[in-house]
């Protein structure tokens, strides 16, 4: 029974494996960005936004109104 010996550049591992890497990277940001925009999409705009704020009173502009309650009788 004789054995074949098969050559296997050195190279050629290399380039698959730095192959690989390239796609695991790429997946894995992937996976980031998604997860980014889902969390973007889903959030409140309250936290990703510095929003005025629009509610705000002024107690020197204001003005004290009394109100009276009229009955029909």
């Amino acid at each position: 029974m004789a054995f074949c010996e098969i050559d296997v550049d050195d190279e050629t591992i290399d380039d698959k494996k730095k192959e690989d890497l390239d796609h695991n990277v790429q997946l894995f940001l992937g996976i980031i960005i998604c997860i980014m925009s889902l969390h973007m999409y889903f959030a409140p705009p309250q936290t990703l936004v510095d929003l005025p704020v629009t509610h705000e009173t002024h107690p020197k502009t204001l003005k004290q109104v009394t109100v009276e309650a009229k009955t029909d009788s």
